[in-house]
């Protein structure tokens, strides 16, 4: 992804979403690597100012936010983007507080996107409306505060067709607001996250290259670059880099006919797996008892997990060979959007290990009776 954005445009920050999986060793990895840190909450940025060296290369989002947050922050020289008025106030009392600091702020902008877009939600919810006056009356309110300065603009809309059509269109506006309401007097442009990625298993899914999305973005960009205009331009992936790094390892623990179904249950769940409960199979290996890959398509299964909730199902009408008592089943694609949303539901969350030079190491041990009611009062 660096590449294929770096090779076209100098000025390009890649900040990776800490809510697709925040585990701490692929965060560093990941910051190793160079990639800024895009956090939504206290909790996240707490974490990241753990694992960054520069807290200045920490973006903050999310749409709640305490002044005690934005102090935190704006004292570390962070990116801040302001998504409600009540933000430019915890904005105002951090000025008056330190009146001789001068203050770079961003502002998230919300405006209305074509809906062959595919946007998952018509309106979104986040950010200042540019079509009602509210961005413009973000910006005034921003200027009234002595020493606060706008540099940052940000959008980010979800879309389910992820076409890079959205992105150009995303980068267009947020240009045309930079130079018509802050004379182009605009640091970033940050364009948000949502780039589609899918394994070449799932070919109900078709996305975007990462070279098509940097072509089809920083050739719009670079029709509004002006000597005085040539902002940085952030994109904020999550799932189109975390996603094929983890691996999900179940046994199979009983196989069974139900009428005329056939099910094999598993020692985890859809929890596990796909915890938005999506409509695809993502891609699996069967491997038996010693580790070899099982060959055939000739049995057709339901596989489901080990909570009791009958919409459990980890995989529907998953045509493979012959599966055993005692086999694997090797989920691929599984490191965005699970580890973070996966539930204290039933069963304790498993280990994470991380192969390396072909010995594995635990970067998360799994989670004990302790862990899993540690907050409570007995």
């Amino acid at each position: 992804m660096d590449q294929a954005f770096s090779s076209l445009y100098e000025k390009v920050i890649i900040a990776y979403s800490y809510k697709a999986n925040y585990i701490p060793y692929m965060c560093k990895v990941l910051h190793s690597l160079g990639a800024y840190a895009e956090v939504a909450s206290r909790l996240e940025y707490d974490l990241a100012c753990r694992l960054i060296d520069t807290p200045s290369h920490i973006i903050f989002n999310g749409p709640v936010k305490s002044f005690q947050d934005i102090e935190k922050a704006l004292h570390n020289y962070s990116i801040v983007n302001l998504d409600s008025f009540y933000e430019i106030e915890h904005l105002k009392n951090y000025c008056l507080k330190n009146p001789r600091k001068k203050v770079d702020i961003g502002v998230r902008v919300n405006f209305d996107l074509p809906q062959e877009f595919g946007l998952r939600v018509k309106t979104s919810r986040f950010g200042f409306c540019l079509e009602n006056g509210d961005v413009q009356k973000a910006f005034r309110r921003i200027r009234e505060i002595p020493h606060a300065n706008v540099v940052s603009l940000h959008a980010h809309f979800s879309s389910r067709y992820r076409d890079h059509y959205i992105y150009k269109d995303i980068t267009a506006r947020l240009c045309e607001i930079a130079r018509r309401y802050l004379n182009g007097n605009v640091t970033y442009i940050d364009i948000g996250g949502n780039f589609g990625h899918a394994p070449k298993e799932m070919k109900d899914l078709e996305f975007p290259t990462f070279e098509e999305y940097a072509r089809s973005i920083i050739r719009e960009l670079k029709k509004h670059i002006t000597r005085q205009f040539k902002p940085f331009l952030i994109i904020e992936p999550g799932i189109s880099l975390a996603g094929q790094a983890y691996d999900f390892v179940c046994n199979v623990i009983e196989v069974k006919k139900v009428r005329r179904k056939n099910f094999v249950v598993v020692d985890g769940s859809v929890h596990n797996i796909k915890p938005t409960m999506h409509k695809f199979n993502l891609p699996v290996k069967v491997l038996d008892s010693r580790g070899d890959v099982k060959q055939g398509t000739s049995r057709t299964y339901q596989v489901v997990g080990n909570t009791c909730m009958e919409k459990d199902y980890v995989l529907k009408n998953l045509k493979g060979p012959e599966v055993k008592v005692g086999d694997y089943l090797v989920f691929a694609n599984v490191g965005a959007y699970t580890i973070v949303l996966n539930p204290p539901f039933i069963h304790p969350r498993p280990p994470i290990l991380v192969k390396k030079n072909n010995t594995f190491s635990i970067i998360r041990r799994g989670e004990t009776f302790r862990d899993f009611f540690a907050t409570c009062k007995f």
